[in-house]
């Protein structure tokens, strides 16, 4: 072989090897990050993944994760809507004195929500309708 070709072929394996060890520390961020996010949480307690920017967020609830997007109302109330992976979308809004959910859970069942929860939590919202309030039969 030529002087220049054994040159080329050492600069290019060093190279290489540079670059295997660079996507090596990757997956090593890759496999931190996923292992962190699994973290078990209650089915209640809420966190953020990613910091709101501009009105978007991660939110990690219990082993569910969302993307949320903050809202405004043209009668100037605030609304979060929940995106999840699989297509799922639910929407949790100030309504009157208390917060409304648009997931199954919240509306079927009639109690605070995750949802509901993770919004008052993160974002420092009031208090929701307590329940001997549904039981008197006040409607929001």
């Amino acid at each position: 072989m030529v002087g220049s070709e054994v040159d080329w072929k050492a600069e290019a394996d060093g190279e290489f090897s540079r670059a295997e060890s660079y996507v090596g520390e990757l997956e090593a961020d890759l496999r931190d990050a996923k292992r962190k996010a699994k973290a078990t949480l209650a089915n209640d307690e809420a966190r953020f993944l990613i910091q709101p920017v501009d009105g978007a967020a991660v939110i990690q609830i219990g082993k569910s994760i969302y993307l949320v997007r903050e809202g405004t109302k043209p009668d100037g109330c605030r609304y979060w809507t929940f995106r999840t992976k699989k297509g799922g979308c639910y929407t949790v809004d100030r309504r009157g004195i208390g917060m409304g959910c648009t997931c199954p859970d919240r509306m079927f069942r009639r109690h605070e929500c995750k949802h509901t929860r993770a919004v008052r939590v993160l974002y420092g919202i009031g208090e929701t309708v307590p329940r001997d309030l549904y039981a008197a039969g006040l409607k929001y």
